[in-house]
């Protein structure tokens, strides 16, 4: 039988007014110096310092600076009840067994679709081999799972950050795979599009989403990393592989989605289509950098339906407190909740 655990996080950690953290500012008389996740590590603002400064994100829009306040004071909040996500965590081992056994903790046998598409979307940002990309043999241990339990077309999709997907496919042996498995690769950078609109969306009005992404169950397949721009780069960031470059590109295919702030493209990304199932490869975690990092060696594969829940797990395992990470208390009860999180072992 599984082992269960509970995550509490307290109520302390939201205010009346349902700003996360206690108040999102407090006044001061004289200059002070602002921290932010950014590359810039200084601001000074004149009369506002945020309590928790790593909440808050420092905007230049023309020549101007000036302090944005979290998502939450933005947009009312959304009750999620009293509701548990289960975040299945297991040892690895292998990809094939130790997927399935997570797969299983959360019942994902029973959920996945019996017919229509499902897409499984690793990170793919580049031709680096794992862990700055999901490997291969994990990407195909996922198939392997739907595979034997469903009917759907099954198929991998990415539009890669830098350079050109097929060549980023073929790199990292997607491309053999896929002719092994007799499964079609799809590329988002240059795939049909229809444009969607959220009058409710925080920088992203409007959105290109790939058709074939639109009614698809999809299954986010990242690996486990610390992130420059966003602290970290989990199930919920890899969607920035759904926007096609074509729209979206600048130095980078995705750089457009870099400001004025990732963490708030990260929400806008997933309200326009979140991730249906997440697992993560956190055997050999990336830290300090996402394409540059540190490895290191933590030895598990998390799954779990909720993405906001499962980044908070990784964020987590990286070192980070889930509640300083922007994109998550932005997401909280808008795309999934952190606040109570039953951690299911094997």
């Amino acid at each position: 039988m599984p082992s269960a655990s509970i995550i509490n996080h307290p109520s302390s950690l939201i205010n009346p007014t349902g700003s996360p953290l206690g108040k999102p500012y407090e006044f001061t008389e004289n200059l002070l110096t602002v921290k932010t996740p950014s590359p810039i590590i200084f601001y000074l603002c004149q009369g506002l310092r945020p309590c928790q400064p790593a909440l808050e994100t420092i905007y230049e829009r023309q020549e101007n600076l000036f302090l944005s306040p979290p998502a939450r004071d933005r947009f009312p909040a959304v009750t999620t009840g009293n509701a548990m996500s289960r975040v299945a965590k297991v040892q690895f081992t292998d990809y094939p067994a130790s997927i399935a056994r997570a797969l299983d903790l959360i019942g994902a046998d029973e959920a996945l679709p019996r017919e229509g598409l499902i897409i499984i979307k690793p990170n793919l940002t580049n031709s680096s081999p794992p862990p700055v990309t999901t490997s291969v043999a994990a990407a195909e241990a996922v198939y392997q799972y739907c595979r034997s339990r469903t009917k759907a077309e099954i198929i991998i999709g990415e539009g890669a950050g830098s350079g050109r997907t097929c060549d980023v496919f073929a790199a990292l042996g997607y491309v053999d795979m896929a002719r092994r498995r007799r499964i079609k690769l799809v590329d988002f950078n240059d795939a049909e599009t229809v444009e969607l609109e959220r009058p409710d969306a925080l920088q992203l009005k409007t959105f290109h989403l790939p058709v074939v992404a639109r009614d698809a169950f999809i299954i986010s397949l990242p690996v486990l990393k610390d992130h420059d721009f966003s602290k970290t780069t989990i199930s919920m960031k890899n969607m920035f592989g759904l926007a096609p470059g074509k729209y979206y590109a600048g130095g980078w295919n995705k750089s457009k989605l870099h400001s004025p702030s990732v963490d708030d493209a990260i929400v806008d990304i997933c309200l326009y289509k979140k991730p249906a199932l997440s697992i993560v490869d956190a055997s050999v975690a990336l830290q300090g950098g996402h394409l540059s990092g540190r490895k290191k060696h933590l030895g598990l594969i998390l799954a779990g339906f909720d993405p906001v829940a499962v980044d908070a797990v990784g964020s987590k395992l990286l070192g980070h407190d889930p509640a300083w990470v922007h994109y998550l208390t932005s997401a909280e009860g808008r795309l999934g909740s952190m606040r109570n999180t039953e951690l299911v072992t094997a």
